[in-house]
């Protein structure tokens, strides 16, 4: 299972998506001008 390049792949992109998720729960948990310019495309990276 470990050495199924669609298992690989499906994982990277979960690692990628919590990181995206994460990145957008502390801008948006400290606010500020960055959270304000930013939000909607975070959002957007993550979908």
């Amino acid at each position: 299972m470990l050495s199924d390049p669609i298992f690989l792949f499906v994982a990277a992109a979960c690692l990628v998506v919590l990181a995206i998720l994460l990145f957008g729960i502390a801008s948006f948990a400290k606010g500020g001008e960055f959270n304000k310019r930013n939000a909607n495309k975070i959002m957007r990276w993550r979908l």
